[in-house]
């Protein structure tokens, strides 16, 4: 059993979706994860956005970032489930506890990013040899703006709350 999840295909989405409440509720009841997961949840809206405008307008640079969002939120989640593990009590089996979690998180995150960068390079590699018009700029700028905002967010969000470089 993983986490409290049965073996049944029956009771599984319950015990999985029982699962996902039960980490939610540990990670909005801890005041240093609480900000962090309120700004994932713009942050994983946001990026939709970014992703229609950027695909809408022909904008390589508003889809990389939607790209880094993506990423972002991704390495939030991970964070956040990795906070919760992190806390678990040590076992027979993990005798230092679970604190290394963190440190595969970041791990894990760094090759993901490694991933979305050589993806959007090829990309721009692409563009440089058959360039694409950019449409729209007007409300291509107004969704940039409001990502940089997003982003500056970020930045406030999980600096406040510890989760800066660590995870």
């Amino acid at each position: 059993s993983f986490g409290g999840l049965g073996t049944g295909s029956g009771s599984r989405r319950h015990d999985i979706a029982a699962l996902v409440r039960r980490y939610v509720r540990s990670i909005v009841q801890d005041p240093s994860t609480r900000k962090v997961f309120f700004f994932l949840l713009l942050n994983i809206s946001f990026t939709g956005v970014e992703f229609a405008y950027g695909w809408w307008t022909g904008s390589l640079g508003l889809t990389a970032d939607a790209v880094h969002m993506l990423f972002d939120s991704t390495a939030l989640v991970f964070s956040l489930v990795a906070s919760v593990i992190a806390k678990w009590d040590r076992n027979d089996r993990y005798t230092y506890g679970y604190a290394r979690v963190e440190t595969l998180t970041g791990f894990v995150n760094a090759l993901a990013l490694l991933f979305a960068s050589w993806n959007i390079m090829w990309e721009a590699c692409e563009r440089l040899l058959h360039p694409e018009g950019i449409h729209r700029t007007t409300e291509l700028l107004i969704v940039s703006i409001l990502g940089l905002l997003v982003n500056l967010g970020e930045c406030g969000a999980t600096a406040t709350c510890g989760l800066s470089d660590e995870h």
